[in-house]
């Protein structure tokens, strides 16, 4: 009897010393499961469940309402803070095309990383309000949109200032002084700003594909089109990366974004010539009205010829200039008449 439970006490102790780790995978694996590809109605649902929940154990901790154990309300937040934060590092880095938002990705992971060392720290409640502040604004910038059926600026305004809002509710509502309002602030501050400057990515548009070709035919339900073929250790790509271009031809932009069911918008095509002497230049500007709904993405595309030799880009952009998608090729011109190896390719 006394190995059967000297046995159960050393497990309970394994228990409490690792709960940290596996709330956190926990929460993590929970949510790999659970969320689908791109911004579905279960997804936003899972996620309110989750700041509903943090909401409730947050409001707990301020009027000083505490269970037996302390830390199972640590280890609550920690799951709802690892949920809501593993989901939206996926949505948000599927909607990452540009550098800048890359490393806001970055960002968003190691905040993620942490989530798994802070527990400890959630019974004080600043440290829980600031990761809810966080999370909860990046949730209603995802979800507004989609629930509205709009990709207008504004609404990205206006969720940030939700998130702070409920975040300072809660402030008001706790009776301990032991708490500040200050980081949730500074944190929507630094999100308006890295909006500002382009740095997060345009949730809730999701890239879907985007390839440099030619010869594109447009049918009802798919598209064809022609590339070079790249060389066997280059297998897998589908978009042109060298063009040796013979006079006339024409060079294909080809883009399909996806949106939830409803949102209409407007993503424009803009082109860009590195020339030698002034840099990057803006070329060809094409501006293309999609809708949302098609699981595939809602395709576009946009072309020219009569290129210069050297470097070309192509981004795909919101309005306010998110970047969705980036191409880039370099044209070599070749002379009438030259064979180039191509291979058909087929588009959804």
């Amino acid at each position: 009897m006394e190995g059967a439970e000297s046995g159960f006490v050393a497990a309970w102790k394994w228990i409490r010393r690792n709960a940290s780790t596996m709330f956190f995978f926990g929460g993590f694996i929970w949510d790999s499961v659970a969320l689908h590809r791109g911004s579905k109605p279960w997804d936003l649902w899972l996620l309110l469940i989750y700041m509903c929940l943090s909401i409730v154990v947050l409001a707990l901790i301020g009027r000083e309402i505490k269970p037996k154990r302390e830390e199972w309300f640590n280890w609550v937040l920690q799951f709802c803070f690892g949920g809501t934060l593993a989901s939206l590092t996926v949505l948000y880095f599927i909607s990452a095309a540009s550098l800048p938002s890359l490393i806001f990705i970055l960002f968003l992971a190691v905040v993620l990383v942490a989530n798994e060392y802070l527990e400890s720290r959630y019974g004080h409640m600043t440290v829980s309000l600031t990761m809810f502040a966080v999370g909860s604004m990046m949730y209603l910038n995802f979800a507004i949109p989609v629930v509205l059926k709009s990709v207008k600026p504004v609404w990205f305004y206006v969720s940030t200032a939700l998130g702070l809002g409920i975040a300072f509710l809660l402030r008001r509502f706790a009776i301990t002084d032991k708490v500040s309002f200050k980081p949730a602030l500074v944190a929507g501050v630094v999100f308006v700003l890295l909006f500002l400057l382009k740095w997060i990515p345009p949730v809730p548009i999701v890239k879907r594909e985007m390839i440099v070709c030619r010869e594109l035919q447009r049918a009802p339900q798919t598209a064809t089109a022609m590339v070079e073929a790249p060389p066997w250790w280059h297998f897998w790509k589908r978009s042109e990366s060298t063009v040796h271009l013979r006079p006339g031809e024409k060079v294909y932009c080809y883009t399909a974004v996806f949106l939830p069911p409803g949102v209409e918008t407007k993503i424009v095509h803009q082109w860009y010539y590195h020339d030698p002497n002034k840099g990057w230049t803006k070329d060809l500007r094409i501006v293309v009205p999609v809708r949302g709904g098609r699981d595939d993405g809602w395709r576009m595309w946009s072309y020219k010829w009569n290129f210069a030799a050297g470097d070309w880009r192509v981004y795909a952009e919101t309005e306010n200039g998110q970047v969705v998608a980036v191409g880039h090729f370099t044209v070599v011109p070749v002379p009438a008449g030259t064979a180039v190896d191509f291979k058909p390719i087929s588009m959804r």
